[in-house]
């Protein structure tokens, strides 16, 4: 009996020292502040979800998943959020990492990651397989979607976009929806992952696209990674984002290429920025490429204020917003995961929320005097 409770004992402080070795277990997601709503998980597929990267939305409400892997499996998924699986469209575009639906319903892949000194792949990037390629290193491709009965995601016809010079870890992507400053409506404005990196803009209806660089390597960008294009809900000019991952922080790039470091993120220790997305409420977030339990979803406002909005991902990477509803999506990388953010209440833009105050206060002005005069009366 002795014998059997020492070796119980032995045992316990075996498990307890191995815990204490290993270290604490990595924290599960959360939100910051649990009354902004509600995290739940969406899909966990360790194969069609492989290394999760960007995501986008089609016209249709279909969600997209960018598998940012090098080998065959590398490519691009359909997120069925009715039955939480995914599906793989495209396979074989080396390193897929960030994707945006075009104007004309097309949807754009870059191709980020460099191909290791002895791998086998065409001049493409393509592992598998290579009759999309045009014997071009574009490392930027396009995919046609077909689609059912019901607008869900059947098949893909994949080709790659002739630039006529070479992309340098091409990674951040925005596609123009409308004439602007930074390009007209289809144009592409794309970040190279590299130090120096530059911010080109591709006007992909030319053949081969024509490259426009925005900022240059003079500006000795230090990996600039995702992008965003938006204005805070009106409460700011309309302006280009791009996460400077090396160097920890966001970048405003102003339409002739200017590069300013926006906000202060030294408030919140932001860490690898790498994806960005404009919200509907007025927030710019950003994910950070933290693995381990240690990536976080920070959000910027208009005035350049950080503030942590969720933590506990492992390598969280694309996210992007439902159409429908204002939804946030957030793919967890090192854990094939996508995480849905539901809101607890729609929070009106910063323009609308001033309109809001304004019209309250002048409805309680008109009722106190409408009282006043009834004293009088």
């Amino acid at each position: 009996m002795k014998e059997s409770v020492m070796r119980i004992g032995t045992c316990s402080l075996l498990a307890v020292v191995g815990a204490m070795l290993a270290g604490p277990a990595a924290a599960a997601p959360a939100l910051a502040d649990p009354a902004a709503g509600t995290l739940a998980l969406v899909v966990s597929d360790p194969v069609n979800l492989s290394r999760a990267d960007g995501l986008a939305f089609d016209t249709f409400g279909n969600l997209f998943a960018a598998r940012e892997r090098t080998d065959s499996a590398a490519g691009v998924s359909w997120v069925n959020r009715e039955t939480g699986t995914a599906i793989s469209l495209v396979s074989g575009i080396w390193g897929a990492d960030q994707i945006d639906i075009h104007p004309d319903g097309r949807l754009y892949v870059t191709s980020e990651l460099p191909v290791p000194t002895g791998a086998s792949y065409d001049a493409c990037r393509l592992v598998a397989p290579a009759s999309f390629c045009d014997g071009t290193d574009s490392r930027l491709f396009r995919a046609t979607l077909s689609y059912d009965a019901l607008n869900r995601p059947a098949s893909a016809t994949v080709a790659s976009v002739t630039t006529g010079i070479g992309l340098n870890g091409p990674e951040g992507l925005v596609v123009l929806r409308s004439d602007g400053p930074y390009g007209n409506a289809g144009d592409l404005l794309v970040a190279e992952d590299a130090t120096p990196g530059r911010v080109l803009k591709l006007d992909v209806a030319a053949a081969p696209a024509a490259v426009t660089v925005l900022t240059g390597t003079g500006a000795n960008l230090h990996r600039p990674e995702g992008a965003a294009l938006g204005d805070f809900g009106s409460a700011a000019p309309a302006a280009l984002y791009v996460a400077e991952t090396t160097d920890d922080n966001v970048l405003r790039i102003g339409a002739d290429g200017a590069a300013t470091v926006f906000g202060n993120p030294s408030a919140v220790g932001l860490n690898q920025p790498d994806n960005l997305e404009f919200g509907p409420d007025g927030f710019l977030y950003v994910s950070e490429d933290v693995a381990a339990g240690g990536g976080r979803i920070v959000r910027i406002a208009a005035d350049g204020t950080h503030e942590v909005f969720a933590m506990g991902f492992s390598s969280p990477q694309g996210l992007a917003f439902d159409p429908a509803n204002g939804d946030l999506y957030i793919a967890e990388q090192d854990a094939s995961k996508i995480w849905r953010v539901h809101f607890a209440s729609p929070v009106p833009e910063p323009g609308i929320a001033f309109e809001m105050i304004v019209g309250a206060l002048a409805m309680l002005l008109l009722h106190r005097r409408r009282a006043s005069r009834r004293v009088q009366g």
